[in-house]
């Protein structure tokens, strides 16, 4: 006997065989039941999902000659159902759009839409990959679908339900069809490796299942090659010779180095790799997932429900996601993501993953404001575990150290009465700080009831002319010099074609607010940064930055004359920025230097 593959033999012959499409298959049992079919169908959605196996069921069950009132599943025993089955039928046309896509070929279909059926009571043209058909081509089925013969059914098949023209779209009933989950496919599968006797896990058959991207037929050609490759007895061994997937071990191992921080390590591990002949984008790939997993450890109670994975490898997985925090779990699957796609145009990709592990073991290789916040909360447990004696602290988003009357180093260490005694002190100088405020404050309020009382007497135009007199708030340059890569990352994160714009703006100070200067002949840069939503985004930056509002003029110079004058402001942010930052944010002092080395860090 012929050998056929699993995918066809194991092809949907009934509506109840269909799965993942239930809101599908139950309208089109519902229309048959009530005998109200539509004479078009446009079935749209991701390859190997159930379209063209649904359209050859719909098509039994319009000719089937053994239906009944009670059942309006297909026989699949009369002789329409087995014509069908076999693609002999001469009720039931196939056409492959993407071979067959010109007005000629639509012509001819027209000519024979009007033969009536020879068999059974409707004829069935099944259109596969419609959206490959030309203007014209569409054009000539449209007036078909318009005005189709009582006996004519149009089944309409596409995967890019886009490029379908509307007024196809708007004459058919149009079913989404979705991707299959995992465990549907998982449960396919098992029944299949079960009546062909094949030997595998359910853990392999979840790692088939996740590598066809929600497709049944891709499942089960994949499940066919590997039977064919093992003789039947599937491994996960096999798997990932046959698939080219990376053994879970080997994710683990690099993982663990990550968490070491041991960019030798980690460099040697690549090496490895590539003796071995390892594919290192399918390798950067999978890395993703791992790190998906340890985020989705960290963030849920219950991972089983979305990670589908051996329960060993779930537990090594739990144990993992104990050594990272999610910030970092997430960290490195965006810049693993930006790897991979970097990947794809590179001619060096071992370089690209270097790198990637460079900035992901050493710190001091992220420049990012993430990466610099990351280091500040480093060297301040390493400062904190060097003091013995209790230090009053602020918690921010990025703790501060308050100033404080310089102490020895030796009495600090003993003296912890003194160090209560001071902080007594402090509270009670705090105290009398506020005291003195709120008096100050009720004889603030004093002045103003006064103030109002003498400015009611007044005319009110001199209090019209006295309402628009009002202090302005001098500005610090400088802060905002040093706060301005803060203010650029924020405006990026707002904005990318503003952000762009802003890269070529000079800053210069203008009586209480600041000027964007660019150079002469940047008409455009000038016109677009003065709309009022960027000027506002720009004001938005520079508030959440220092803390102020800002007025903003935007002018243009030229380019020698600006140089002179101003600096160009998009340099990256530095160890001397931060710490101005925060003297400029918190009031901070600095008490200490401290240099991390490599062997304290470990």
């Amino acid at each position: 006997m012929e050998y056929v593959t699993l995918y066809r033999k194991y092809r949907p012959r009934v509506f109840a065989k269909i799965i993942g499409q239930y809101h599908v298959t139950k309208t089109l049992v519902n229309a048959l039941k009530a005998n109200k079919t539509s004479h078009a169908y446009l079935f749209a959605g991701p390859r190997g999902t159930g379209k063209t196996s649904t359209a050859k069921v719909l098509a039994k069950a319009l000719n089937c000659q053994n239906k009944t009132t009670d059942s309006i599943e297909p026989c699949n025993s009369c002789l329409s159902c087995e014509n069908i089955n076999k693609s002999s039928s001469v009720d039931v046309l196939e056409i492959d759009a993407a071979s067959n896509r010109g007005i000629d070929e639509i012509r001819n279909l027209r000519e024979r839409v009007y033969f009536t059926p020879s068999q059974g009571t409707k004829k069935v043209f099944i259109i596969d990959e419609v959206h490959m058909l030309t203007k014209e081509a569409f054009n000539a089925l449209l007036k078909m679908i318009e005005e189709p013969p009582n006996h004519a059914v149009f089944i309409l098949a596409t995967t890019e339900i886009h490029k379908v023209i509307p007024t196809i779209v708007s004459r058919c009933q149009r079913f989404d069809f979705r991707r299959i989950r995992v465990t549907d496919i998982v449960a396919c599968l098992k029944e299949i490796a079960h009546q062909e006797e094949i030997s595998v896990e359910e853990s392999t058959l979840a790692v088939i299942a996740r590598q066809a991207q929600g497709s049944v037929r891709d499942s089960i050609g994949l499940l066919d090659q590997l039977a064919s490759f093992s003789d039947k007895k599937i491994t996960p061994k096999a798997l990932s010779e046959v698939l080219n997937l990376t053994e879970s071990e080997i994710l683990f191992e690099l993982t663990d180095l990550i968490v070491k921080k041991d960019t030798l390590k980690c460099l040697e591990f690549i090496d490895s790799l590539m003796d071995r002949g390892f594919d290192l984008r399918q390798f950067t790939s999978e890395m993703i997932g791992h790190f998906r997993s340890i985020a989705i450890a960290i963030t849920t109670d219950k991972p089983a429900d979305i990670i589908h994975t051996t329960p060993e490898n779930l537990n090594r997985l739990k144990d993992q996601a104990k050594r990272f925090e999610v910030f970092e779990a997430l960290k490195a699957i965006d810049l693993l993501s930006e790897t991979y796609r970097q990947m794809r145009y590179s001619g060096d990709i071992r370089l690209l993953l270097e790198i990637a592990l460079i900035r992901l073991t050493k710190l001091e290789a992220d420049i990012s404001v993430e990466g610099l916040l990351y280091r500040i909360e480093e060297l301040e447990k390493k400062v904190g575990s060097k003091s013995k004696a209790g230090k009053p602290s602020a918690k921010n988003e990025v703790e501060q150290i308050p100033p404080q009357p310089s102490i020895d180093l030796k009495k600090k260490e003993t003296g912890e009465k003194e160090s209560a005694d001071w902080v007594k002190k402090e509270k009670q100088q705090a105290v009398k700080v506020e005291v003195e405020k709120a008096g100050a404050k009720n004889q603030e309020k004093e002045k103003e009831r006064a103030a109002l009382q003498d400015k009611k007497k007044d005319d009110k135009s001199r209090v019209g002319e006295k309402s628009k007199i009002r202090e302005k708030p001098t500005m610090d340059t400088a802060k905002l010099r040093r706060a301005w890569p803060i203010v650029m990352q924020k405006i990026k994160e707002a904005s990318i074609p503003l952000y762009s714009l802003m890269l070529e703006c000079h800053l210069s100070k203008k009586d209480s607010g600041i000027t964007l200067v660019f150079n002469k002949g940047a008409n455009f840069h000038l016109k677009e940064v003065s709309k009022d939503f960027n000027v506002a985004l720009v004001k938005k930056a520079i508030k959440s930055a220092i803390g102020s509002e800002v007025d903003i003029e935007c002018e243009l110079q030229d380019l020698e004359s600006a140089q002179k004058k101003t600096e160009k402001i998009n340099a990256n942010l530095s160890a001397n920025h931060v710490i101005k930052m925060m003297q400029d944010s918190f009031g901070a002092e600095i008490i200490e230097k401290t240099t991390i080395t490599k062997d304290e860090d470990e």
